[in-house]
């Protein structure tokens, strides 16, 4: 009597025991680990922005701004401006480029031979820019003169669709 006693208790205990180990190795993700900060679901991950070098894009969405960027020494910084819009003036005497963004804003920037001017993937001339042509602008401000670093033209006018009357 003594013996079935104790064999109750132990084929008990080792029946539970084949029982987790078959659990545990049919569920091949991992136990949750206690953690401090909660961990984001799949939905989240999804959405998180793409920042491949565009700050999150937001270049890639605004009309006009105005942002200061420095060295990573923090010894200089520089004022720099953003447009995208439409170019609206191109004078070769004077060098410089009017734009005006969808909501109106208009600014004038010097271009300097420094300027880089690229459309659909190739090297331009200031020669080339062409009032109706839509484009982005990055430009450093000193005092009130914008003096364009880059533009960039989306598409030349004519590829441009017509007006709606």
């Amino acid at each position: 009597m003594k013996l079935s006693r104790l064999a109750v208790p132990v084929a008990t205990a080792g029946i539970l025991a084949v029982g987790v180990v078959a659990v545990a190795s049919a569920d091949p993700s991992p136990a949750p680990s206690k953690s401090s900060s909660p961990s984001p679901d799949a939905s989240a991950k999804q959405k998180a922005p793409d920042k491949k070098g565009r700050a999150g894009g937001l270049l890639k969405h605004s009309l006009h701004g105005e942002f200061t960027v420095g060295k990573r020494d923090g010894s200089e910084t520089r004022v720099m401006v953003n447009q995208r819009g439409e170019i609206t003036k191109v004078d070769t005497t004077a060098k410089t480029l009017t734009m005006k963004s969808p909501d109106g804003f208009l600014r004038t920037y010097t271009v300097t031979n420094d300027t880089r001017i690229r459309s659909k993937g190739q090297d331009e001339s200031f020669a080339d820019l062409k009032a109706g042509e839509r484009a982005m602008v990055v430009a450093e401000k000193t005092g009130s003169t914008y003096t364009a670093t880059v533009i960039r033209c989306v598409r030349d006018a004519a590829d441009r669709p017509a007006a709606k009357s």
